[in-house]
Order: C-alpha cells, then structure tokens, then sequence
C-alpha cells in the first residue's frame, strides 16, 4: 500500500513537471515588452500628477490646452503622454484630467495609473510568474525587484494601487 503511494506521488509529480506547472523563470517577449510599457505609462502619469501638484496653475494650463487639442492623440500625447493609451484618446482619463487636473493631481491622473497597473497585474496573473521570474529586458531582474520599486513609487500618491501590485505576487 505505502508503494502504491509512493508511485502514485512520483508519477504526479512527474506529471506537473512536464505540465509545466509553476512560475515561469523568464518572462517571454510579449509579457515582457506589456510590463515595461505599463511601467512607462505609469511614469509618465507620476511625472505629471507631480508636476500639477507642485504648479495647480500648470494643471489648469495643462487641461486648457488638452481640451484646446480635441480629439487628436498627437497633440494630447505631447501634452500629457499618459492621456493617450495605444495611439488613441483614453476618454475616461482626458474627461478625469480636464476635471481635476487643477485642484486635485492624484485623480486627474488615477485612469492612467490604473490601467498601467491593471495591466502588471495581468502580467503576473497570466503567466504564473512569481517574484522570481525574471525580467529579460531589465537584465534579468526580478519581478519581486520590480514590483517593489513601484510599489515605492507610487505608494504615497496611490496606495490602493501599490496595493494591488503587491496582492498579485
């Protein structure tokens, strides 16, 4: 009986390894080029949340010239980069940003930062990857590495979303 048990364990352990079961060691190409893309995005919407938050008069220029520029992802990217998701007018975030973009940073630029984040997290819930999974285009580093250093960043300004990143791993 113990035999039978211990075939049984070998022969399904076996079968998850050759599964494939477990966290990945790399990140493949596409994983790799979403996360460090969201993370750009992300910058970008830290670096103007800053800057309205240090200038309220620049987040009231700002939102002027965004709505001045319409519908074209052109000039709205040159304004403010994070406004604009795959070449196209995020309109949830624009409608945030113009609305907050002089009075309160943290939610005019909180669309962004969620949708970069929201795509991390797709990240490491899709591919199984785990703190230790590496992250080819940043020389290997870490994910565990990785998601601390956001989570540093973005704690003080958007703690539910540093949060979030640190529930996925």
């Amino acid at each position: 009986m113990a035999t039978r048990r211990l075939v049984a364990a070998a022969l399904a352990g076996a079968a998850l390894a050759a599964a494939g079961c477990g966290a990945p060691e790399e990140l493949d190409d596409g994983e790799d080029r979403t996360l460090t893309a969201a993370r750009e995005g992300l910058d970008d919407a830290l670096d103007t949340e800053e800057a309205i938050r240090t200038s309220p008069a620049l987040g009231r220029r700002l939102a002027r010239r965004v709505e001045r520029a319409g519908d074209d992802p052109k000039a709205v990217e040159r304004l403010v980069p994070s406004l604009v998701d795959g070449g196209e007018l995020d309109v949830e975030a624009v409608d945030a940003f113009d609305r907050y973009a002089g009075t309160d940073p943290v939610r005019a630029l909180l669309v962004p930062a969620e949708r970069a984040v929201d795509r991390m997290v797709a990240v490491i819930e899709d591919s199984g990857a785990d703190g230790d999974t590496k992250i080819p285009s940043l020389n290997d580093r870490p994910l565990q590495d990785f998601a601390d250093e956001v989570q540093r960043d973005i704690g003080d300004v958007w703690p539910e979303l540093a949060e979030e990143l640190g529930d996925a791993l």
